[in-house]
């Protein structure tokens, strides 16, 4: 008898099979994010889970919660929205590195000064990874991307030492 993942209990089935390449992170991402839900405990009735454009925004489309599911770059603002009328509702925003630190880049700095009670998970692919690979604030200067065919030639938002 083949053992099910103690996860999918908080999956919506209908909406599997996934649509993340073999190898992208994004179902590691989601599978650790539902670890943490079945081991914090989370109440998934009391949270709300955003994703604005991309790849890693379409993690919460499969997980049972309420989701908004939107446009680039906007992710903070409706999370600010949802705190201003719910303040107790959990929320949790699922954003690649190009719409976290490029198209909502000002918004993270606000959400952050406000100290805005929300979790922000960052998958950095280094680049947009689902329209081609153009460079993002947080790509390598070295990397070739679509956009930048000789690396480029600004140093990225976010150093790793």
């Amino acid at each position: 008898m083949m053992k099910k993942n103690r996860s999918r209990k908080y999956l919506r089935e209908e909406k599997l099979p996934h649509m993340f390449c073999p190898g992208c992170g994004c179902g590691q991402v989601l599978n650790t994010f539902l670890q943490l839900v079945d081991e914090l405990p989370i109440d998934l009735d009391s949270t709300v889970a955003i994703g604005g454009v991309g790849c890693t925004a379409r993690i919460p489309v499969y997980i049972k919660t309420d989701v908004l599911h939107g446009v680039h770059g906007r992710t903070l603002a409706w999370a600010t929205g949802i705190k201003l009328h719910k303040s107790h509702t959990r929320v949790v925003i699922f954003a690649g590195d190009g719409d976290a630190a490029s198209i909502s880049g000002n918004h993270f700095i606000q959400a952050a000064r406000r100290n805005l009670d929300v979790t922000m998970l960052v998958v950095n692919n280094l680049n947009f990874a689902m329209t081609g690979g153009q460079v993002s604030p947080l790509t390598p200067a070295a990397a070739v991307t679509m956009t930048t065919p000789y690396g480029s030639g600004e140093p990225p938002l976010i150093y790793a030492r």
